[in-house]
């Protein structure tokens, strides 16, 4: 098997290269054109606020706290876009919000568009905090930070399916995800003839773990305790950390489900710490 699996790993890559065409290239680059369109966007509106003397929201204390030498492997999004930004800011100039119309900073999509970047930067709060990792015993390294991704998101997409917006909402939240994990691949070296396979496998496993959890919903926590033991512990993990992490998720799903709407819409909220 040690030997099989080298080889099975450069065909994936070699039939990947292969199978790697033009229009997948396109919408990759159309997809980095439109996040650097949108952070620029994001630059110029923030700096209104603060001109303004509007506070703009950054990320927990706790993000910042990150050891030393964790930035390496943190799935950093690009920093213009680090900030949450208000959902349904209000400036004091009547000229600066009357600019702000122009642009369509009011417009559905664009709160569409400031929902999802916040709902993300909820998504991926713990994922750049190596002590909520080392709480459940987890290593500190690029799969894992995924998968605690992944499960956070799964719980944003649970609220999601309650609000009218949900569907339009959970696809830009998505799109947040995927720029932000090619670019973190694009950083350890992977290139782009492989790109696209390696992000089709970390959608499978996102897919797979959603259907996984989706499975416990409602049910006892034995159902959901195996299903993180198998996607997330990847079957490497004691029973008191599985079992940390069911409480933990059950009190979030929970908190989420009694969020009014526009509170969970705007993102100026965080999950807590386990």
């Amino acid at each position: 098997l040690d030997d099989m699996l080298p080889r099975l790993a450069r065909h994936a890559e070699s039939m990947a290269a292969r199978s790697a065409s033009t229009t997948g290239s396109m919408v990759t680059r159309r997809a980095a054109g439109h996040s650097e369109m949108r952070a620029h966007a994001v630059n110029r509106v923030t700096e209104g606020w603060r001109r303004q003397g509007v506070k703009v929201f950054s990320q927990s204390s706790a993000t910042k706290s990150a050891a030393p030498g964790a930035g390496e492997k943190s799935m950093a999004i690009p920093s213009a876009v680090k900030s949450k930004i208000i959902v349904d800011f209000k400036p004091t100039s009547s000229i600066f919000e009357t600019a702000l119309r122009l642009v369509g900073f009011y417009s559905k999509e664009s709160k569409i568009t400031r929902s999802a970047l916040n709902l993300y930067l909820n998504a991926r709060q713990h994922a750049d905090n190596p002590n909520f990792l080392k709480h459940f015993g987890m290593p500190n390294d690029f799969n894992k930070q995924f998968c605690i991704i992944s499960i956070h998101m799964w719980m944003i997409f649970v609220r999601l399916r309650k609000e009218s917006v949900g569907k339009q909402l959970s696809q830009e939240v998505f799109d947040n995800l995927w720029f932000d994990a090619q670019k973190h691949l694009k950083n350890l070296g992977v290139g782009v003839l492989s790109l696209n396979a390696r992000t089709r496998d970390l959608q499978n496993v996102f897919y797979g773990s959603a259907v996984a959890f989706d499975f416990s919903l409602g049910t006892s926590d034995a159902l959901l305790a195996m299903a993180l033991y198998r996607n997330i512990f990847s079957f490497d993990g004691d029973a008191h950390h599985v079992g940390m992490m069911v409480a933990y998720i059950r009190r979030e799903l929970n908190k989420l489900e009694m969020m009014d709407s526009d509170t969970f819409l705007g993102g100026m909220w965080e999950f807590s710490m386990p």
